[in-house]
């Protein structure tokens, strides 16, 4: 039987990241004339945000040594979790202690000054409300207060409309499918800056399979957001890009944002015209209410 493509699920199938973690471990040690520890004592500190990983790994390095090992990365990649399993994590006997915990308080301090010096983070789905709440970003979730009975989308495949000119769209359609499910659609508040990368169409339904309740809830809104917070950038994205079901198509955006350094991003073109947020009407009862006091 031929096969015209043949799609994996990407942990622990396509790749094991745990290799490549270790082997950039080293490398950064010995750039920096520290030791090269054994590659089960670097195994170990998997899962721990990057200050307390290095001061776990060289607990004498002092903090200019601490900022040029940080240095070493450009862009922090957060997976498809939601804000507590970041913060919290799994809890101490359900998996091995080494990997029991969240990144807590102090990991969430360590992003913010990874971002506010430079850094890039990418935040896939529902993570970008990690974002959102913890740094925290001018942003908002329009469906987060939604229930089922208003507003319902999972493992469906949508229609996006792409800002292609931004690096991160970079070798997308302008008309492009995306897979979502449970994805915040997005919309900014004042001291917004930054872009719009991928947005909703204005009308009409952008369901091209699966299930959707409550299309006029995403109708003009954002889908994927560059979010500048202090000298770097957040890049969310509302949507699955990694996605096991949906990856021909979108597997671009996910290594684009990865290759979003503070140098891409110094290039990217402004296009202020792409989006606008959408004008939201009043409910009829309170206009009502309205021309009622105005008499």
């Amino acid at each position: 039987m031929n096969y015209d493509l043949v799609i994996f699920d990407w942990d622990g199938t396509v790749m094991d990241s745990t290799a490549r973690i270790v082997e950039c471990m080293h490398s950064a040690g010995r750039d920096l004339d520290l030791p090269v520890l054994d590659d089960d004592t670097v195994r170990g500190i998997i899962g721990l945000g990057l200050p307390e990983a290095i001061r776990t790994l060289y607990p004498d390095i002092d903090d200019p040594m601490l900022g040029r090992m940080r240095d070493r990365y450009d862009v922090i990649v957060l997976v498809d979790m939601r804000a507590r399993q970041i913060l919290d994590g799994s809890q101490v006997g359900t998996v091995p202690p080494r990997y029991a915990g969240g990144i807590g308080q102090v990991g969430v301090r360590a992003l913010d000054e990874f971002v506010s010096a430079g850094g890039t983070l990418v935040c896939l789905n529902a993570s970008s409300m990690f974002a959102v709440e913890h740094l925290p970003l001018p942003v908002e979730n329009v469906v987060a207060e939604l229930d089922n009975q208003e507003f319902f989308l999972n493992a469906s495949v949508v229609e996006l409309i792409v800002d292609t000119s931004h690096p991160v769209m970079s070798g997308m359609s302008e008309e492009a499918a995306a897979m979502v499910g449970g994805s915040p659609v997005f919309t900014v508040s004042e001291g917004f800056e930054g872009a719009v990368l991928a947005k909703y169409q204005e009308k009409g339904s952008p369901l091209l399979s699966g299930y959707l309740l409550g299309e006029e809830h995403m109708q003009g809104y954002a889908a994927a957001l560059d979010v500048h917070h202090g000298d770097g950038h957040v890049i969310l994205l509302g949507l699955r890009p990694q996605w096991r079901g949906q990856p021909y198509g979108t597997f671009r955006v996910l290594f684009n944002a990865a290759l979003h350094s503070a140098e891409v991003a110094a290039m990217t073109p402004s296009n202020p015209g792409f989006w606008s947020p959408p004008v939201k009407e009043e409910p009829e009862e309170k206009k009502g209410e309205e021309r009622t006091a105005a008499r």
